[in-house]
């Protein structure tokens, strides 16, 4: 049953005694109240330990533009209104419509909820829920027209995944240029982290956004470390592989050599034939007016043997 949403948080405050209670704001957006004070936000919870992002250097006017095209946009794709007169708007949902090439149902928009999650309440509202985007399973969905996708929005949409009981949560990013929307699936790390902000203070959240950024920095170092040393081996498989060609060539005109461990095999230079057929089907010509002759290299083969 559809709880009673009251006008303000002096009237809900009076029921909220028990239970958290709904009001709407002032920004006629839909919060909650609990034991008489106000439910604390996920975006409010991020405001209070700091980790949200610094727009500080970001000219005021740029700034409200951007919430505003945000705001126009979320507000569109509530009402499924896909035609804007706003051009930058157009260009977000365009964008979504793009994406939207398979089909899925929209269970849930802009729902509001408040849930109590390691003994804290905490309140929030997801842009929707999709069913059938992957398989059959219900997923968490946050619109973004940011420029870029910042880590808070990967953690809001972590904290809506434990508050809706839903384990996938996405991003969709709509992109202001009017290209296809790219999708960001949130991964279980975000859940954990988000589990732990509830009960943090800002100086063990800054240490928490600061740990998960080593993470990602050591990943990146071990992936470069790898990727050098398959380089490498790279090159010297090509050297060992054209010494062996010297080998042969130079053992009375070898053409292979069959090891213990290794197999190699020489192939001779031949010419490989090839036909347009398109064109002959166009032209309806004879075969051999169209035929293509190219030279083939002739090289090596290398087969490795399973130890016996």
């Amino acid at each position: 049953m559809q709880k009673k949403v009251y006008k303000n948080l002096i009237e809900a405050s009076k029921f909220s005694e028990h239970e958290p209670v709904p009001y709407y704001n002032d920004h006629g957006n839909i919060s909650y109240c609990f034991d008489f004070e106000k439910v604390e936000s996920v975006s409010a919870l991020f405001d209070r330990l700091g980790i949200n992002p610094d727009f500080s250097k970001i000219p005021p006017a740029i700034l409200a533009r951007a919430i505003e095209i945000g705001n126009l946009t979320h507000d569109a794709l509530e009402h499924e209104q896909f035609l804007h007169e706003d051009l930058d708007v157009q260009r977000c949902l365009h964008s979504y419509e793009l994406w939207k090439t398979f089909k899925f149902r929209i269970i849930e928009k802009e729902k509001s909820i408040c849930k109590k999650i390691n003994g804290k309440y905490i309140s929030g509202r997801c842009d929707a829920i999709f069913q059938g985007m992957y398989g059959s399973g219900k997923i968490v969905i946050d619109y973004k027209t940011s420029s870029k996708i910042y880590e808070t929005a990967k953690l809001q949409i972590a904290f809506y995944c434990l508050m809706f009981d839903i384990d996938a949560g996405a991003i969709l990013h709509l992109k202001k240029d009017g290209s296809v929307a790219e999708v960001y699936t949130v991964e279980d790390k975000y859940i954990e982290i988000a589990k732990k902000l509830l009960i943090s203070t800002p100086e063990e959240a800054q240490k928490l956004m600061n740990d998960k950024q080593d993470i990602s920095k050591k990943l990146v170092k071990e992936y470069l470390e790898t990727k050098e040393v398959i380089d490498t081996a790279k090159i010297k498989l090509d050297s060992l592989r054209e010494k062996i060609e010297i080998s042969l060539d130079g053992n009375s005109g070898a053409t292979s050599y069959n090891g213990t461990i290794l197999t190699f095999s020489k192939t001779k230079d031949s010419e490989r034939v090839k036909y347009d057929f398109k064109k002959m089907i166009a032209d309806d010509m004879e075969i051999e007016k169209y035929k293509k002759v190219s030279k083939v290299k002739g090289g090596y083969k290398v087969t490795t043997k399973e130890e016996k």
